[in-house]
Parts: structure tokens; sequence; C-alpha cells
């Protein structure tokens, strides 16, 4: 039997009717990359629900390896490289953020190099800012409590673009660094 990959895409929030990290994450949900099957796991943007997978699945998780995805109003997908002790903002359930548990840095587990996307017409950008709301929180508390090692991808807002042409666009930028965590 082969490993998992577990998959995280968060769902809809700020008035958004879709979340281009649940189309990815629906879209290779049981697929295989190299042998691994494709385990996908949708999150409510709520703290509390963010805080509890973090907490209860992630210590146990049998994956070769956690990618969670989101969505940031930026034109080009970006790796988040550190998760930052801050959390702010309501979360769409309006509850306010959750203290941070300790003052420290942490940096993303899993690996990433640009030269790997040079082919690719969506190619992901390196980034050491992955925000205050629930998507650094996803990777700051994800990156205390994960057995294995666990990375953040932001992906551009999917907006008014068909979900078949933005798999299209981010699915290989999404199965390119899975392949390279492998």
């Amino acid at each position: 039997m082969s490993e998992s990959i577990l998959l995280t895409g968060f769902r809809p929030f700020d008035g958004r009717g879709i979340n281009g990290a649940e189309t990815i994450a629906r879209y290779l949900h049981g697929r295989k990359i190299n042998g691994h099957r494709v385990e996908s796991r949708l999150i409510n943007v709520v703290w509390n629900d963010v805080t509890r997978f973090c907490e209860r699945s992630l210590p146990t998780t049998q994956a070769k390896f956690v990618l969670s995805l989101g969505e940031a109003d930026r034109p080009w997908p970006t790796f988040e490289a550190v998760a930052r002790p801050h959390a702010d903002g309501a979360d769409v359930a309006g509850r306010a953020a959750p203290a941070c548990p300790n003052p420290d840095t942490r940096d993303s587990r899993l690996h990433f190099e640009t030269e790997w996307f040079d082919d690719l017409a969506h190619a992901p950008r390196l980034s050491d800012d992955a925000g205050a709301y629930l998507c650094n929180w996803m990777l700051y508390h994800g990156l205390i409590h994960a057995a294995v090692p666990m990375g953040f991808l932001h992906l551009p807002v999917q907006g008014t673009i068909s979900s078949e042409v933005y798999q299209q666009r981010f699915e290989p930028v999404v199965r390119r660094l899975i392949e390279k965590n492998l």
C-alpha cells in the first residue's frame, strides 16, 4: 500500500462563492501522484475548525506530508516559507482570532525551489509572509502539531474563473510541488 499525501483546502470566505483552494483540493482528491494517493480535507474558514484540525488530525496523520492550500489576493501562487506568530481578524462565524502560543516563527518543512516551475505558465514565487489570517494560522499551528513535514501554498483568488480553467492553470503547480517533495 502506498503512502498518501494530505492536501487541505479552505472553503469560501469573504463573501466569495468559491475558493480556488477548495477547487484544487477537490480536483486532486483520490488521484495518484507518483503512486501516492491524494487525500483532501476541506476546512471552514473558522479559527476553531483550523485549530481543531491541527491539534487532532495532524499529530496522527499517516500521510507522507501535508500541503495546505489557501487563496491570496495575488496574481500568482506563492509558497509560504515562514509562518509568523500572529493571527488577526474575525472568521466567517464572526469569532476573533486566537492568541498565538509563543513568539517564534516557524519554517515550512516542505522543500521549494523556484526553478522547479520554470516551464509552467503560472509559476509560484517564494513568500515569507503568509499574512495574519487563517492561512498563516493553518501553517503556524499546523507546524506545531504535524507529525510529518508540512507546507502552505497560496493560490490566486478564483473569483469568476471557471473551475475547469482554474484547474488547468493551477493543478500543475500543486502537482509539481507534491512531486518534488516525494
